[in-house]
């Protein structure tokens, strides 16, 4: 149960779903460049740019679940567990909601500070903003589920869920971009693969560690002080 049998595998799926990433992504930019424009790509790399540096907002919540659930299991302490999923889970939904309400505000108002984005109306960019803001959202809740997965030392379950993402999101985007359904069909099938996959995470992760809660009930701010200092 030290998970000491699954370190090389864990580590060697990340290796992997770091590989995937980086194909992915120097095979989708030229495939959207040759199917909606330069001035498209470039709305979408920005946008995409966001969420992904936006990602860094959860401030390293995840690391620090990680850190307890692990330490809390090896002593048998389900109430520990108890206290750092539910305190970790409500900073995220704090944190999620500011950073993607001000994601959506900026997107929105993309034509502003942009200059040659005439032809995207600010219903287009503000739709956009939308669907992106709330997959910021699904994503930074899905890794207090991560943090759980990988204290259980089922971190290559993260790496396996992280490839099988990047694979079906861009399987997606072929498809949205074969369909005729430009930017704003790519950001909504950023927004469904992430749910999907996000969703299963947080199955795997309430299936594997027991105690594991996400109640505002179980939340209390000495516990929220302790995983920020974390």
């Amino acid at each position: 149960d030290s998970g000491r049998d699954r370190l090389f595998r864990n580590v060697m799926a990340g290796w992997w779903a770091h590989g995937v990433t980086v194909v992915v992504g120097f095979l989708l930019p030229r495939i959207i460049y040759e199917s909606v424009g330069q001035a498209a790509l470039g709305v979408w790399d920005i946008g995409w740019s966001l969420v992904t540096y936006i990602a860094y907002s959860g401030l390293g919540i995840s690391s620090a679940v990680t850190h307890y659930v692990a330490r809390f299991r090896a002593e048998g302490d389900a109430a520990g567990i108890r206290a750092t999923t539910a305190a970790a889970s409500y900073c995220q939904a704090v944190l999620a909601t500011a950073v993607a309400a001000s994601f959506m505000m900026l997107f929105a108002s993309l034509h502003l500070w942009l200059p040659g984005l005439e032809e995207f109306s600010r219903g287009t960019l503000s739709r956009i903003g939308v669907l992106l803001g709330f997959a910021i959202v699904v994503g930074l809740l899905g890794a207090v589920a991560q943090g759980v997965l990988a204290g259980c030392h089922r971190g290559s379950w993260n790496e396996y869920l992280t490839i099988a993402s990047d694979v079906a999101l861009a399987v997606a985007m072929v498809a949205v971009l074969l369909a005729g359904w430009g930017i704003l069909g790519l950001a909504a099938a950023t927004l469904a693969v992430r749910a999907v996959f996000e969703s299963v995470r947080i199955a795997l992760a309430l299936r594997t560690c027991e105690g594991l809660s996400v109640r505002l009930a179980d939340t209390t701010w000495p516990w929220v002080q302790r995983i920020f200092t974390y």
